[in-house]
């Protein structure tokens, strides 16, 4: 939808890479929100994951994996497992959610080690086309607009269409099976 609203339909892309003031604008914009965007599902994915695991806890009182880790990586000694410290658990990790501001690498760690998901987990694509935005995004942000370079539509719009897209598929079979 973004893509429909920012960059050029398909065959309207300049095959010389030039576009007008406004184009460019628009595809910063298109870059801006995608970044919003794909850091909003990770940290919804992720949440859902928590909320799956904290509501088996509720109801059968079992610990699952994804809450084991999070009972770990919440505190520095082991405590026996109570509504209490689970309860914790859970708070510290949504609120690190909570404070989560990127799609970089470090920011992906930091939400999917916790619940079990590795370097591994996480493809190389996926990741480098994150990092990309989010330098992007950082530079669109935090910087003089006289300081900004022209960007590509057709190139932000493949990078999002090849690296990420089917990523996300992937990656989102592989939290599915997160307990």
């Amino acid at each position: 939808m973004l893509e429909k609203h920012f960059l050029p339909e398909e065959g309207q892309f300049s095959l010389s890479g030039n576009y007008s003031r406004e184009q460019d604008d628009k595809t910063k914009a298109f870059l801006l929100l995608a970044h919003a965007e794909l850091e909003a599902y990770f940290e919804d994915r992720a949440k859902n994951r928590v909320d799956v695991a904290h509501a088996h806890w509720q109801r059968a009182g079992t610990c699952t994996a994804v809450l084991s880790r999070l009972l770990v990586y919440h505190q520095d000694e082991f405590e026996p497992i109570s509504p209490h410290s689970v309860r914790k658990a859970v708070n510290y990790y949504v609120d690190k959610l909570d404070k989560n501001h990127g799609i970089l690498e470090k920011n992906l760690l930091s939400i999917f080690l916790p619940l079990g998901l590795g370097h591994h987990d996480l493809d190389s694509r996926l990741v480098t086309a994150c990092n990309q935005l989010g330098r992007k995004r950082g530079q669109f942000a935090h910087a003089s607009i006289k300081t900004h370079q022209q960007v590509d539509p057709k190139s932000e719009r493949d990078n999002i269409r090849k690296n990420v897209i089917p990523e996300l598929k992937r990656l989102d079979r592989r939290l599915r099976v997160l307990r």
